[in-house]
C-alpha cells in the first residue's frame, strides 16, 4: 500500500517525515486529453463494445461474432465504438491503470473490468471504480466470455 516508505536513495536525506531515509509516497494516475471528452456521445447501439483487450499485447476483436478490427491510422472508428456502447470490457494487462480506461469513460461508455474484484485498494486512486463497480452490479448487466 502507499504510504510511508523506507528508501535507500538518496543515502541519508531528511524526509518529509523529519527522518532520515523516509518520504511520503503519493500515487500517480492516468488521464485523456481533452480532445477525447465527448460531451454528446453517439447513440448507443452496442450493449458492449465489439472488441475487447486480450493478452499482453495487442487488442482482438470479437471477429468471430462479428466483431471488428481497427488499423493504426483508424482511431476516430476505436472511440466512436466506444461511444456507441453502454459498457466496454477492460482488464488488467500490464499493469491496472491504464488509458483504456479513461478513454472508454471519455467516450461516454462504462468500463466493464472482468477482474474488478483483484483492484488493489491503493490502486488507479482517482478512478470511479465505486461507480463502475456499481453499474456492473445493476440488474442484467453480465458479460459472457
Amino acid at each position: 500500500g502507499l504510504g510511508v516508505k523506507p528508501l535507500d536513495w538518496p543515502p541519508g536525506a531528511v524526509g518529509v517525515e523529519g527522518r532520515r531515509g523516509v518520504f511520503r509516497v503519493h500515487p500517480i494516475s492516468y488521464a485523456v486529453y481533452g480532445d477525447y471528452h465527448r460531451l454528446n456521445p453517439l447513440p448507443k447501439v452496442y450493449d458492449f463494445s465489439p472488441y475487447a483487450p486480450a493478452g499482453m499485447s495487442k487488442f482482438t476483436s470479437y471477429e468471430s461474432k462479428g466483431g471488428v478490427r481497427y488499423g493504426p491510422l483508424e482511431e476516430y472508428r476505436y472511440q466512436d465504438d466506444y461511444s456507441r456502447s453502454y459498457f466496454a470490457v477492460t482488464r488488467k494487462k500490464g499493469g491496472w491503470d491504464c488509458m483504456r480506461h479513461y478513454e472508454i469513460l471519455a467516450a461516454g461508455s462504462i468500463p466493464y473490468f472482468l477482474n474488478i474484484s483483484s483492484l488493489p485498494n491503493n490502486t488507479m486512486t482517482s478512478f470511479p471504480r465505486h461507480l463502475v463497480q456499481h453499474a456492473m452490479s445493476l440488474p442484467g448487466v453480465y458479460y459472457d466470455e
